[in-house]
């Protein structure tokens, strides 16, 4: 009788352990564990053609600035924060993470950005990047975080526009109004969480 007993008791532990923990599992397999903090990090020197020429991709840029500067950052994913054709900027980090505090950060500076991922595109930054080092780079987004029609032709041609974001301004970070020629330089910033 006391088998029987524990039994009935424990079987409804064992059921929850099943099913709770097993959506966290899939979250944490689909979109990496829950960061304590969304990165937005750049070297604050490193300049770069609408391209990305001499490195396979703005991926790449963004791996190389984080394996150089950033090691020490707690992240397991790395994105370039610009729009592309597949991709809005906005979309880089998942909704079910859309509530992490975002910092800025340079090599040797950091700034508070916003409260959570989702408030970066209400159009006001808590912060300035350029506080950091960080001024002009490519986005390839209007302000609200979407594919602006400049974006050096998905970042593949030089002989097109680009947009780029003002580190000067908290309103208008992402897209600073003016189109610039994908032949010319500006910096990036990448997203790490």
């Amino acid at each position: 009788m006391k088998k029987i007993i524990l039994l009935l008791f424990t079987m409804p532990l064992f059921i929850y352990f099943l099913t709770c923990d097993r959506a966290d599992m899939q979250t944490i397999a689909k979109y990496g564990p829950e960061p304590d903090v969304i990165y937005l990090f750049s070297d604050g020197g490193s300049t770069y053609d609408g391209t990305f020429s001499g490195y396979d991709g703005p991926e790449e840029a963004c791996y190389i600035q984080y394996e150089t500067y950033f090691k020490d950052l707690d992240i397991t994913r790395i994105e370039p924060l610009l729009s592309t054709h597949e991709r809005n900027v906005r979309d880089i980090v998942p909704d079910i993470y859309s509530h992490v505090e975002v910092i800025g950060i340079e090599t040797s500076l950091s700034v508070f950005l916003s409260s959570s991922w989702s408030g970066l595109w209400d159009g006001v930054l808590s912060g300035q990047l350029s506080s950091i080092g960080i001024t002009g780079y490519w986005t390839g987004s209007t302000t609200s975080g979407t594919l602006h029609t400049n974006n050096c032709n998905n970042w593949t041609d030089t002989s097109f526009n680009g947009t780029q974001g003002n580190g000067d301004s908290s309103g208008f970070w992402m897209d600073d109004g003016s189109t610039i020629a994908c032949n010319l330089s500006g910096g990036l910033i990448c997203v790490g969480y």
